[in-house]
Formats: C-alpha cells, structure tokens, sequence
C-alpha cells in the first residue's frame, strides 16, 4: 500500500505546475476567484462568498475554488497551487477505492484492494483528472469519502449522518452529484434498511444534515445559475431535439424515442470498449493525447 501511494504521489505531484503546460480558462477562473476571495472575501465579479462562480458562459460549483483559498495562500498564485486540491483529491480517491474495495470483498482484502488501487493509480484519467484544476477531482473524492462512510453505518450507525453530510457536500463541487448523490443515498437507504431502520433517529438525523447541505442551492433554484449547466448539456431539452432528431422529428413519438436513444447510447457508451480502451475523448483539453480512459493493455483484464 505505501508503494502504491507513493506511485500515486509521484504521478499526480511531479512537475505539476508544468505539465500538462499552462492553464485553461476554467482553471484560470478557479485559482483567480481563490486568490480574490482570499484577498477581499469577494469573487471577480464582487459578490461575496457566493454559492455558485459565476465563469465563462457558465458557472462553478463552489468547492473546488473555496479549497484552492489554502494553497493559494501558501504558494502564491500560481500553476502549481491552482493544480494542488486535485492532485490531492486524486490520492484521497485511490485511498477510499482502497478501503471500499476491501470493505466489500472482505475474504480477498489485501489482494483485490490494493490491485484496484494500483489500476487507479496508473490509469491515463486517474492521473489525468488529479494533474488539471476541476471540479470532478474533489467530488469524486468526497463522494467515495461518504460512499466508505455509508457502508461502515451498517454497522456503526452513528457514521451515517456524517456519511450524509459528505454527500450533501459533493452536491456542492460538482454538477452530477446533484443526482448522483440523493439516488444514492435513497437507494443505499433503502437496500440496507433492515439494518439502518433499527436505529430510525440515526438515519433520520442523516437525512436532516443533508437537507441542511441542500439550502445554498434551494436559495438559487429559481435563477438561471442553478440550471445554466443542465440546459448547456441535456439532450431533453426540445432545442436539442430539433437540432440532432433528425427523421424521429417527422414522428409522432419522435421526442421520446430521441431521448431514449440518446440516453441508450450514453449510457453503453460508458462500458464500451472502443471508449475505455482505444480512443481518446474528441476534446483535446480533456484527455492525454492518443491515450483513452485506460491502456490499451488492459483490455485483457477487463
């Protein structure tokens, strides 16, 4: 285990403020707002403490640009400290796979545990995703932090308001655990209810530390910030249907089965191996040039 974190370590922490070279505009944005804040509680556009970074077209979820105030404040602003919270999410992410993994598949713990944290440790977005200033390094981190959480209040129930607290603050660093996150803790509740439903007041609190997570975005709801960065991505929209439904417009249900293609072909677009293995994302600013998700190796494992 030390080797595999000391690989980790070396793989997300060298030369971290020269490669890859520079910064782009959304980590230009995260460190800046850092450094503002830090400066005059205020981000670049005045507002105070605000829940939502007002960037580029959009806007950032918090999280990331409240934890760069750290680095920021002990190196100076520049590549390196706008870089550091997901160099060190990306090893709080290899940790927790460590611990989840050996947490489910007690018999072959050492084994089964520390190969999975070797895999994350070397693959193409693993150390790509921990060398670049965004927001789905931290949140991935806290959401494993309270996945690990929510599986030990199976037994320690007592962890399971702060398994919560962890999910509601991932709500809070990235865009998809705003889903991802309330289904989760939904269907986690409701798998192991025999168990958590024995001590009601404990699961009950859980829930109430959520919801109180849930208030900066129940203060936006009704402003175009909370839904800037669905309706930029979501293929439910009619625009978007108009514009990519092709034949299925001239149909009466033409709508419907759009939108069930388009979520089809995401969602097996994820275990492909064509996508995983062999080709490298088609945005260049998110992906290693000519590397996919993983080595090409590793297709025979998998």
């Amino acid at each position: 285990l030390c080797f595999v974190l000391a690989l980790g370590i070396f793989l997300r922490f060298w030369q971290l403020g020269s490669v890859p070279a520079g910064l782009n505009i959304d980590e230009v944005s995260e460190g800046y707002n850092a450094y503002s804040i830090l400066k005059t509680g205020k981000d670049r556009y005045g507002k105070t403490f605000p829940i939502l970074f007002k960037s580029f077209g959009s806007y950032q979820a918090p999280v990331y640009t409240y934890l760069t105030i750290i680095p920021v404040s002990l190196f100076g602003l520049n590549i390196f400290a706008v870089k550091v919270v997901s160099a060190v999410s990306g090893i709080l992410v290899v940790i927790f796979t460590f611990l989840i993994v050996n947490l489910l598949l007690k018999k072959e713990k050492n084994r089964v545990g520390l190969i999975a944290g070797l895999i994350l440790v070397i693959s193409p977005w693993a150390i790509f995703f921990s060398r670049v200033a965004t927001e789905a390094s931290p949140a991935l981190a806290i959401f494993l932090i309270g996945f690990y959480l929510s599986l030990k209040s199976t037994k320690f129930v007592k962890l399971f308001p702060l398994a919560c607290l962890f999910f509601g603050l991932a709500t809070h660093a990235y865009y998809s655990e705003r889903v991802i996150s309330l289904l989760f803790l939904l269907l986690f509740t409701w798998i192991n209810r025999k168990s958590l439903l024995k001590y009601r007041n404990w699961v009950i609190a859980g829930f109430f530390v959520f919801g109180l997570t849930q208030i900066p975005h129940l203060l936006i709801l009704k402003t175009g910030a909370f839904s800037t960065r669905l309706t930029q991505v979501s293929y439910l929209e009619s625009s978007s249907f108009e514009s990519h439904g092709g034949s299925l417009r001239q149909i009466t249900l033409g709508r419907v089965l759009f939108i069930t293609r388009e979520f089809a072909s995401q969602y097996s677009a994820y275990f492909s191996p064509r996508s995983l293995f062999f080709e490298p994302d088609d945005q260049p600013a998110r992906s290693i040039p000519d590397l996919s998700v993983f080595y090409n190796w590793m297709i025979f494992p998998y």
